[in-house]
């Protein structure tokens, strides 16, 4: 495909990640209408997005390869037509057809199911894409890593910018319909300039050397005499389960950052927002050091290793840090009332601007950004490593897509409505990050020499172990968001919600993620509420 044709279907691709995460985050706040504006209605919506995708990409991959370079942009034309009807009946389909379904819906499992299986139609759609728009475009094996990182990064970026610009911008002013209607003519517009370029295309002479469909020398030295299959396996397998960290870590980072910004509407769309866009920025990065990279199974590893420990510093940073240093004044006055929950955004005075950023952006980026940089920076260097032909390459990229997403849904079930439920957020960040010490001593024992390789394994212990001794317990943390002193408050958190008391003077106020609920002794209209039932 002509250099031009490539950059407009990159453009496209940019639009519909935009256009995804539009829906995403219009049908999470769908659903929250009746599943509840918590873990649940989160988890729900992002481990039936990630299902959907990964068994998309997994049937992308093979019919990729089936249909070669040409056919493979025609059928993703189709898909993002698929995904633009979808989209315009889709709160028909989320609001009203729940509403006929509400008798049967009954309990957590069912409620969970119902909208699981509506939701894998147009996310297995959206998980075609990638391995698609890969086998159309990339002529060379050795170009797989850096083209299909920078079609990955791309598109999480326009996601990214979905996310924001829906939650922030067209939610308020277009409802959920006008939202997704805008989200669905975005696919429609694709799919009609994709088929224009297939078009386009076709007409072009069809040349493939032999030499593309030629295997290369694997990637990695460890597995470099066994076959294709045999000698990527292992990194199928090792991408799924750091995978299932990566999205552990996403559902804890949300229920921090869900009391940062005192439990609001616009938190889903903002931790998705900022999530998208690290990530598609340590992809873009990563892609262009891959190629260059004599051995990517070393630095997927460091990078992997690197995850956890940002994960960890980045919480230590903002919840220890001021308190050793003697400037935690600030904080504690910002977390003594209910922040921006109740609207009153204002950008002046100066320190109104900085605690307004504080909020918005330094704090997520203290929690989030450094890991979720790592993160994306891990998926270039991943395909380096499972790309061995040109003709097998479709289902190479399915296959390590779908691992990574099934590992991505197992992360989030677990996490979501079991680890955070049993040891709370501190206990499940330390969990998460410490496992990522194993990739860290993985890494070291690939070092040449003896001497080096037990200096590395040390080095990772040490660090690792220091940062997990360091990182505030989950009542320290709290604490922390709550602006409460140890003696003058308790702390009760489940997969639903954080409950916590917070005493000041005689009264009691009681919050639940962040947000002040009620105050004990109760209010003379609390009373006459009770009463008034009766």
């Amino acid at each position: 495909m002509p250099r031009r044709l490539k950059a407009v279907l990159f453009a496209l691709f940019a639009v519909t990640g935009f256009s995804a995460l539009t829906l995403q985050v219009v049908w999470q706040r769908v659903i929250s209408m009746h599943a509840g504006v918590d873990l649940f209605s989160f988890t729900t919506v992002v481990s039936a997005f990630l299902a959907g995708l990964g068994i998309g990409s997994l049937a992308g991959g093979v019919l990729a390869d089936r249909l070669g370079p040409r056919r493979s942009l025609l059928a993703f034309a189709c898909s993002n037509a698929g995904i633009g009807v979808f989209a315009w009946l889709s709160i028909r389909l989320f609001y009203d057809g729940y509403r006929a379904m509400v008798p049967n819906v009954s309990g957590t499992l069912a409620a969970f199911l119902f909208h699981f299986a509506l939701l894998l139609v147009p996310t297995v759609l959206m998980g075609l894409s990638l391995p698609l728009v890969s086998r159309g475009i990339v002529d060379r094996v050795q170009d797989a890593g850096p083209l299909v990182g920078r079609l990955y990064s791309i598109n999480t970026l326009g996601a990214g910018f979905g996310a924001a610009v829906s939650g922030w911008l067209l939610l308020g002013n277009l409802g959920f319909r006008g939202s997704v209607r805008v989200a669905g003519t975005l696919n429609l517009l694709a799919a009609a300039l994709v088929l224009s370029l297939w078009r386009t295309a076709s007409r072009l002479p069809e040349e493939e050397s032999e030499a593309q469909a030629e295997p290369v020398p694997a990637a990695s030295a460890v597995f470099a005499d066994a076959g294709e299959d045999r000698a990527a396996w292992p990194w199928f397998v090792i991408y799924g389960l750091t995978g299932a960290v990566a999205l552990g870590l996403e559902v804890v980072f949300f229920r921090t950052i869900d009391g940062l910004m005192r439990s609001n509407s616009y938190t889903f769309a903002h931790v998705l927002t900022l999530y998208l866009l690290l990530f598609g920025t340590g992809a873009a990065i990563a892609s262009r050091i891959v190629g260059r990279v004599k051995r990517p199974e070393r630095w997927f590893l460091g990078l992997q290793f690197g995850v956890g420990i940002a994960a960890l510093a980045g919480l230590f940073v903002l919840v220890q840090l001021p308190g050793l240093l003697g400037i935690d004044g600030p904080f504690r006055r910002h977390f003594a009332i209910d922040g921006y929950n109740l609207g009153n955004y204002d950008f002046w005075p100066p320190s109104e601007l900085v605690r307004l950023l504080f909020v918005h952006l330094i704090a997520p980026l203290l929690v989030m950004g450094a890991p979720v940089l790592l993160m994306g920076g891990s998926f270039p260097f991943a395909q380096a490593l499972v790309a061995r032909r040109i003709d097998t390459l479709g289902r190479q990229t399915g296959r390590l897509l779908f691992a990574n997403i099934a590992g991505n849904v197992a992360g989030t079930l677990i996490v979501g409505f079991f680890l955070v439920d049993r040891i709370g957020t501190s206990g499940t960040f330390r969990v998460l990050a410490g496992l990522l010490l194993i990739p860290g001593l993985a890494a070291a024992a690939m070092a040449t020499e003896r001497s080096r390789r037990a200096v590395l394994a040390g080095g990772a212990v040490i660090v690792m172990g220091g940062a997990l001794v360091a990182f505030p317990s989950n009542y320290k943390l709290w604490s922390f968001l709550h602006s409460a002193q140890d003696t003058d408050f308790s702390l009760a958190e489940d997969r639903a919600c954080v409950n916590a008391l917070r005493r000041s003077g005689d009264d009691y106020v009681l919050f639940i993620n962040g947000a002040s609920q009620n105050g004990y002794p109760y209010d003379d209209y609390h009373l006459l509420i009770g009463i008034l039932p009766a």
